[in-house]
């Protein structure tokens, strides 16, 4: 388990470098979940090869938490690390699309390995739906430099499991 705030296990987390973003994701929804990191509207396990589909708040414009980075940058061919500490997907953006509320099911129907992440737009009448193709598959203690530094500065406990 990676975090745990309010009887939340948060297990998972999802690193966007270039963004500067990083958020706590939970295996499940709901609006405790949404407090404080993302949630998967379908529970999966990372290592598995299904589309992994996550959910968390958008909080306007001039916020920098949770998925509002999605919703005021440009995304395209930017990387995508989820990972669990034992292992890391690393995945690069190749589309966003803003759909109506009653059009979420979108995300739902993807192929595997593929990671949807899906936010509000600012004024909250529509969704954002980005989608990331996966790239590659790796253990934690083969991460990158880079993002060991990324997450030891967002204060993140690194400790690769064997």
């Amino acid at each position: 388990m990676l975090l745990m705030i309010n009887d939340i296990k948060y297990q998972e987390v999802l690193i966007v470098p270039s963004l500067n973003m990083e958020v706590p994701v939970a295996e499940n929804t709901n609006d405790a979940v949404y407090q404080f990191g993302a949630g998967m509207l379908v529970k999966r396990k990372i290592d598995s090869n299904s589309n992994i589909i996550i959910g968390a708040h958008n909080l306007g414009s001039f916020s920098k938490a949770l998925f509002s980075p999605l919703a005021n940058n440009k995304l395209i061919d930017r990387k995508v690390f989820i990972t669990d500490f034992k292992l890391v997907k690393e995945y690069k953006i190749e589309s966003v699309h803003i759909i109506f509320p009653t059009q979420v099911n979108l995300a739902l129907n993807s192929k595997s390995n593929f990671l949807t992440m899906l936010t509000c737009t600012n004024d909250n009448k529509k969704r954002i739906l980005v989608r990331a193709t996966l790239r590659k598959t790796y253990k934690f203690s083969k991460v990158g430099s880079s993002v060991k530094t990324f997450l030891k500065r967002k204060n993140f406990i690194i400790q690769a499991k064997t």
